[in-house]
């Protein structure tokens, strides 16, 4: 006697292949900039990357940048699309929904640069700009690779229960972007002490904003 059962199948396709790419990237960083790639991931530790890459930071723009730039995107998007999951929001298209989620990330930060370039400009305080911009994307890529392992455990690994691990990968996150928050204003502080107004109106149209506006975007559905 055959008895009908609903069987139900959790695609991970999508995430998959962003992961395989998300690999191949980091393998061209490697093979390209080894050293200068493990001065950056270790740069919570150390202020040699700083130091030792100087000039080679002022270039937004460089193949290390571009690619390092891909990677913490990916990534976060992964890590986005988790979350997106876990509180059960809906989307038809997994592959438009993660592109979303990418292409929204991607254009937050170019508008958090181009922005705050041109206020630079206005305000006169371009070589601090350029100077924060650097710990900034410097640290957040740190973040981004910090929490990718815990996204591979989420999602490979059948001996971690997956709500656990959410609540894991989102603490991981939180800590590491707060170590971000106290590098940055520990190496600024007299600056943003005497700017005050400038730096929390910095904050408002460069942080918060652009912010709400990607969550307008990504939820719509």
């Amino acid at each position: 006697m055959n008895i009908a059962v609903d069987r139900v199948f959790e695609n991970n396709e999508i995430i998959t292949w962003m992961f395989g790419l998300l690999f191949f990237l980091l393998t061209c960083v490697q093979l390209l900039f080894p050293v200068r790639l493990k001065s950056l991931l270790t740069s919570f530790f150390s202020k040699y990357y700083f130091l030792d890459f100087q000039t080679a930071l002022q270039d937004t723009f460089s193949l290390f940048n571009v690619l390092l730039f891909l990677i913490q995107n990916l990534i976060l998007s992964i890590f986005l699309f988790k979350v997106c999951v876990f509180l059960d929001v809906a989307f038809q298209n997994e592959l438009l929904f993660f592109s979303t989620l990418f292409t929204a990330l991607s254009l937050y930060f170019l508008f958090q640069y181009i922005t705050g370039k041109i206020f630079s400009y206005l305000f006169d305080y371009e070589d601090k700009f350029n100077s924060i911009h650097v710990l900034k994307f410097s640290y957040m890529k740190v973040v981004s690779v910090g929490v990718l392992p815990f996204l591979l455990l989420a999602h490979y690994s059948p001996y971690f229960h997956s709500k656990i691990m959410s609540y894991v990968i989102l603490l991981v996150f939180c800590i590491l972007l707060m170590i971000r928050v106290v590098f940055i204003f520990s190496s600024n502080n007299k600056w943003i002490l005497q700017s005050l107004f400038y730096f929390i109106l910095y904050i408002c149209s460069l942080e918060i904003a652009p912010l709400l506006i990607i969550n307008k975007l990504t939820m719509v559905n």
